[in-house]
């Protein structure tokens, strides 16, 4: 199967300096591409700003790097290559707002002491956008919630129109170990705890390679 892979935060700027984004590390991303890669599967990772001096050595050969930036620019990353890809991993923690207006040079301290009010307009909601023009393609998407998270997840899932979701909250964030739960369109079907992203990493792929190969052999 070929695997893409989304990791890392996305950076939507204010001014040249200055951006919205969130603490992602792009750890599990890159161990699910590891994962991927390894198993004999052609593997792209289109990464948001990530430490790839951290990463280069956990990355194999073979894996496609594809560099973004913006939500923007990830989408068109994965728009570019949805067609000739089976399974997408979602892991990507990409920003819901942009600025409306971006200052093309950086932003002072306001002299009169007023306070400085930005405007913030929806980013591309990209899973969404894949899920309505979806064909042979198996979706894996990821949810993260501060509160009401499996119910949040269940929506997702069906707004989405994605084949698997994973579900975890905001401890895993830079942490080498986390608890998550995968759920599909019947509900729960695996929770692992307090496991290392690596091997969070491997049962994932495992368990969309078995479900892939399953959806193949019911096609013929």
């Amino acid at each position: 199967m070929r695997v893409l892979v989304t990791t890392g935060p996305t950076r939507e700027y204010i001014d040249p300096v200055r951006f919205l984004s969130n603490d992602a590390s792009g750890r599990l991303g890159v161990e699910i591409a590891r994962a991927a890669q390894d198993r004999g599967h052609p593997t792209c990772l289109v990464h948001g700003p990530i430490n790839l001096t951290m990463f280069n050595p956990m990355i194999p050969p073979g894996v496609d790097m594809v560099a973004v930036v913006s939500t923007a620019e990830m989408s068109r990353a994965i728009q570019e290559r949805f067609a000739g890809i089976d399974v997408l991993f979602m892991v990507a923690a990409v920003a819901d707002y942009r600025p409306v207006v971006y200052a093309p040079q950086k932003l002072k301290r306001r002299a009169d002491g007023a306070e400085q009010v930005f405007t913030f307009t929806r980013t591309e909601d990209i899973l969404k956008g894949l899920g309505a023009r979806k064909r042979h393609q198996f979706l894996v998407g990821f949810n993260l919630e501060t509160e009401h998270a499996e119910e949040e997840a269940r929506r997702k899932r069906d707004e989405k129109n994605l084949d698997l979701i994973v579900v975890n909250g905001p401890e895993n964030l830079g942490s080498l170990i986390a608890t998550v739960k995968v759920l599909d369109r019947t509900g729960v079907v695996a929770v692992w705890e307090e496991r290392t992203k690596a091997e969070i990493a491997v049962r994932l792929v495992e368990l969309v390679q078995a479900r892939w190969r399953a959806r193949l052999e019911s096609e013929q």
